[in-house]
C-alpha cells in the first residue's frame, strides 16, 4: 500500500485537475441559468477527433471546482464528453440543499 502525504496531494496540487497534458481536446465554458435563478458555470470537454460525443460523463461537487476532473484525460482519450459541472454551492454551505443540487444536475443535464 502507497501512503500520500495530504500536502502534496490536495493542497499544494490538487487532484480535481487534469493529471497530465491532454493534447486534441476542446474546452467549452458552459454557463445556465436555472429555474429558480441560479447560474450555474461549467467546462464541456471532448476530444477533437470526436466533437460529438455518443456518451457524455458528469463531474460535481457540491464544495469543489470540477471543471477538470482528474478523470478526464482518460474519459477524453476513450472519446467520452466530459461535463465538468459547477454546482450553486461551490465554496459554500450555507445553502446546500440536496434538492437544489438534483435541480443543478437536471439543469445540465438538458
Amino acid at each position: 500500500m502507497v501512503l500520500r502525504l495530504l500536502s502534496k496531494t490536495y493542497w499544494r496540487g490538487t487532484q480535481i485537475r487534469f493529471r497530465r497534458p491532454v493534447e486534441g481536446v476542446i474546452g467549452e465554458p458552459v454557463a445556465i441559468d436555472v429555474q429558480d435563478g441560479a447560474r450555474l458555470h461549467g467546462i464541456w470537454w471532448v476530444s477533437a477527433r470526436m466533437p460529438k460525443p455518443r456518451v457524455a460523463i458528469i463531474a460535481a461537487h457540491p464544495r469543489v471546482d470540477f471543471s477538470e476532473h482528474h478523470t478526464f484525460p482518460d474519459l477524453l482519450d476513450a472519446a467520452y464528453g466530459c461535463l465538468g459541472a459547477n454546482l450553486r454551492s461551490v465554496n459554500n454551505n450555507a445553502d446546500r440543499l440536496h434538492v437544489k443540487l438534483l435541480i443543478d444536475i437536471a439543469a445540465y443535464m438538458e
